[in-house]
């Protein structure tokens, strides 16, 4: 046991009231005459929060008391199996294949087979290829003493191969799948020789399986997946969420809790970018309920992530929704949790919590909030790595602060600084082939008192990130990280709050599409 932490208490203080009246069922000798045990004397102290041991109890030995403490921890545990041993399928299977032991070594080989094929059924219809392994290991071993093996040890070996197969293409995948979302958390979204390399490495990788030759639902699971992240990463937004929404659809049984909730997210993901915001909110609910369901709450990284999620694509909804009050109170509510989970919440997390709040405050309209918030950004970079589109669109975002409050001998200066950022960048005029063009146009001499001329610049601004979203595979006139800067323009040309013009936008982009759909 570790000194600086007592796994026992923990253990005893994190019992339900239906776990401890089983234990106490269980070891308690209740009305039986008998002096209680010392590990149960133990468990009453823990039990009762008491922070120091009874005077009995401090009287016995040290040793004895250690051996107690091993002795409670093993009956609490004895306790959970009892009551859990229907409350997940890997706990079915191995309690099966436990009982498929003890038959065997009671010389009753006819019985354990009988266990065996109801495990194997379990473990076959999730896909749990590791205990499959076993359970045939185990049918090899139980045929050397049945009076009628089951089947040949050639069939056996065939299908342990075939067995190997599936769990390797899995593993494979699994692999391609932890290489595109570390590439992810780096880049956000991939352009030039970033795309060409990552499409090498993904989609068009070798190992990378057709659809129908999949082996198995966690291959199709873990390369719609890629393809989700991919598409998403490279702009075509039809086929991610075409992609994304396929991973709702399997069983969360054959797949890890934290990879099925992982694939909500994406479709979340997929949702805001095709201004799905019914969709977005209602994957946000799905995967809170998912989350309690599997008990992911007490990963504090976990719920760290479910947290951004949930708050990045609320904020960014409202906005573009032009929801000025429900924004303000939601703002409010994420804040609090910044300052309440202190450094729970990993750099990778915040910053894009903080890009999304940078944002809001646009729609808020609060400028000193703007600036404060730009500020934490620039700083977090002396720490770690900031994403690149991120840390591109903190340039991207400063000239058109600058427009909007005024400032304007300080937006020539600015953009010159962009430009420098953009170009110490590898293959930088596609990268950044919104940012440049309109970095490189405020970087020269411009009237910006003139009314005129700012409409003027404005206008070419907007054809720049039009003509950009117009391209994009399957393009519905939306990109989420882009049409935000439309809706500023007017915004600014107009001399209107954020929330007002981006309320006008979205009204009009519903009647678009929905007659469109129609």
């Amino acid at each position: 046991m570790n000194r600086r932490k007592d796994y026992v208490q923990d253990l005893v203080l994190s019992l339900s009231k239906e776990e401890k009246r089983r234990f106490t069922l269980l070891f308690s000798n209740s009305g039986k005459g008998e002096e209680l045990a010392l590990f149960y004397k133990l468990y009453s102290v823990y039990e009762n929060r008491k922070s120091e041991l009874s005077r009995d109890l401090l009287a016995v030995e040290s040793t004895a008391i250690t051996s107690a403490k091993k002795r409670l921890y093993n009956n609490l545990l004895r306790t959970l199996r009892d009551l859990n041993e229907d409350s997940s399928t890997d706990i079915q299977i191995q309690n099966k294949l436990t009982n498929v032991e003890l038959l065997y070594n009671h010389s009753l080989p006819e019985q354990s087979v009988l266990e065996l094929k109801r495990a194997y059924g379990e473990a076959q219809k999730y896909e749990k290829f590791g205990l499959i392994l076993q359970l045939l290991d185990w049918e090899k071993r139980l045929n050397i003493v049945l009076s009628r093996p089951t089947r040949t040890l050639k069939e056996i070996k065939r299908e342990e191969r075939d067995i190997l197969k599936q769990l390797t293409q899995q593993m494979d995948l699994e692999s391609m799948y932890n290489h595109i979302v570390e590439t992810k958390r780096k880049l956000g979204y991939a352009k030039g020789k970033d795309k060409t390399a990552l499409e090498k490495e993904t989609v068009k990788n070798p190992g990378m399986p057709q659809s129908n030759e999949c082996l198995s639902n966690n291959a199709r699971f873990y390369r719609h997946y890629i393809h989700a992240i991919y598409y998403w990463m490279t702009f075509n937004h039809i086929e991610a969420y075409n992609h994304s929404k396929e991973l709702l659809e399997f069983d969360a049984h054959n797949i890890q809790p934290d990879d099925y909730i992982n694939g909500i997210f994406q479709h979340i993901t997929s949702s805001v970018c095709l201004a799905k915001f019914n969709d977005t909110l209602n994957g946000i609910v799905l995967a809170e309920a998912l989350m309690e369901q599997y008990q992911l709450n007490q990963s504090l990284p976990f719920a760290s992530v479910m947290f951004a999620y949930h708050a990045n694509y609320k904020m960014i909804v409202l906005n573009y929704m032009g929801k000025q009050k429900q924004l303000k109170d939601f703002v409010q509510q994420v804040e609090l949790r910044i300052k309440e989970s202190g450094k729970a919440i990993s750099a990778d997390v915040l910053q894009i919590i903080f890009a999304n709040l940078l944002v809001s405050y646009i729609g808020l309209n609060l400028p000193d909030r703007v600036t404060e918030t730009r500020k934490r950004l620039l700083d977090m970079k002396k720490k770690t790595a900031l994403r690149l589109d991120i840390h591109a669109d903190l340039y991207l975002f400063q000239l058109f602060f600058l427009m909007q409050t005024g400032a304007y001998d300080l937006i020539k200066p600015a953009a010159r600084s962009a430009l420098y950022f953009f170009r110490k960048q590898a293959d930088a005029q596609k990268v950044f082939e919104v940012e440049m063009p309109i970095a490189l146009l405020l970087a020269k001499e411009h009237n910006y008192e003139d009314q005129k001329t700012r409409k003027e610049l404005l206008s070419k601004c907007r054809q720049i990130v039009e003509h950009f979203i117009s391209r994009l595979r399957g393009a519905i006139n939306f990109q989420e990280h882009y049409s935000r800067y439309v809706i500023w323009f007017d915004a600014i040309e107009k001399g209107i709050p954020f929330h007002k013009a981006a309320k006008t936008w979205y009204e009009e982009f519903e009647d678009i599409n929905s007659n469109v759909s129609h």
